[in-house]
């Protein structure tokens, strides 16, 4: 009785994310992949863009190469997805915490084609806070003129004693199906 070698390789079955891990990096496409990968950073939730990727001569405007999306690894762009909150990706924020410090920081001493002179200028750190997003948010002020304001107050008190009323007979009727 002979047995048959068992083989890894069953791209129909990985199914589960540790499988397709596993499935990519064994297959001897995983270094174009990788660099295929790089642009999105390490991103967790990146962008993926399909199309042409078309190459243009700025001078002359013709065309002087093309590309399509389906040629490559995944037939899928990556792309960063550029969010700065780090409970949505770790990576992207870590990114954004790098710039908003660069930014900072050059505009206070200069450099990086700002001029060193600003690091000599007086420097005003204020922070502004807007209001809460709380109930002063939700509030219904219904809009009303003096002239009809005498008929909303009767609206109002006819649709008070219409609630009144039904609760009243919800109540008659509990008390009636609970006496049965």
């Amino acid at each position: 009785m002979s047995s048959t070698p068992l083989t890894l390789y069953r791209p129909g079955l990985a199914v589960g994310r540790d499988a397709q891990v596993l499935h990519r990096a064994a297959s001897p496409a995983f270094s174009g992949w990788l660099e295929h990968t790089r642009p999105a950073g390490g991103c967790s939730r990146p962008i993926r863009l399909t199309g042409t990727i078309v190459a243009v001569d700025r001078n002359t405007g013709h065309i002087t190469g093309q590309l399509h999306t389906d040629e490559l690894p995944d037939r899928t762009l990556y792309k960063a997805c550029g969010n700065r909150r780090e409970s949505v990706c770790h990576d992207c924020a870590w990114i954004y915490r790098g710039d908003a410090y660069q930014v900072v920081c050059r505009g206070l001493t200069g450099g990086k084609g700002v001029p060193d002179s600003v690091g000599r200028h007086p420097v005003v750190f204020a922070t502004f806070t807007a209001p809460s997003f709380g109930p002063v948010h939700h509030r219904h002020v219904p809009r009303h003129t003096c002239r009809n304001q005498l008929a909303n107050t009767a609206a109002r008190q006819r649709r008070e004693s219409s609630r009144v009323g039904r609760e009243e007979l919800a109540h008659e009727s509990w008390l009636a199906g609970a006496a049965a």
